[in-house]
């Protein structure tokens, strides 16, 4: 897939992400503070777990790679994916699902609203495949909300994806979420 015109993509990991976190948690908070979400994301602090800040410093300091697409210098959306390990699979609680060490997560995508409907989110998602892909994860994971249907339905039909579970969670802002999770299966394991 071929970068829609004007878009600059930015692999950003270590320090160079941890530099970002603050122009992507204004992002966040702004994206998914609207409908289908509804989040109540707060900008808050890189010391508060629960808010943006500290949701992309945790994130940053746990190996994730962040793509930044930029339209000049400014923001135009991310995403955020990174390779499972054991506190990472607990804190984010993927073993209820049967996430595993060296799987790959789809942590957060979203593109700011002036943004949208140019190509930029699933050029996004095609690129944290790729990373995924480079990791040579065995399996792949993804939660969303239940009413973005329009990204379920890229990830089932285009990627492959198979649905495992929903639930509602309370979630950031102590807002009550229905999720769905998807996997997909990328190297089944060799005969034993």
């Amino acid at each position: 897939m071929t970068e829609p015109p004007n878009f600059r993509i930015e692999l950003l990991e270590g320090r160079a992400a941890l530099e970002h976190v603050p122009c992507f948690a204004r992002a966040q908070v702004e994206v998914f503070g609207q409908p289908p979400w509804n989040l109540k994301w707060y900008e808050g602090s890189v010391d508060d777990p629960k808010s943006a800040l500290g949701f992309h410093t945790w994130a940053a300091n746990n190996d994730s790679a962040y793509l930044g697409a930029y339209a000049g210098d400014q923001l135009a959306g991310f995403a955020v994916g990174l390779a499972l390990n054991e506190d990472v699979i607990r804190t984010l609680e993927l073993d209820q699902f049967g996430a595993a060490p060296g799987d790959y997560y789809f942590l957060v995508a979203c593109v700011l609203p002036s943004f949208r409907r140019q190509g930029l989110y699933w050029l996004l998602i095609e690129r944290r495949m790729e990373l995924a892909r480079a990791k040579k994860s065995p399996t792949l994971w993804v939660r969303t909300h239940v009413d973005s249907t329009t990204v379920t339905r890229y990830y089932r039909e285009e990627h492959g994806f198979d649905e495992v579970a929903r639930y509602t969670t309370v979630d950031y802002g102590f807002v009550t979420v229905p999720r769905v999770v998807l996997r997909k299966v990328v190297l089944a394991e060799a005969p034993v």
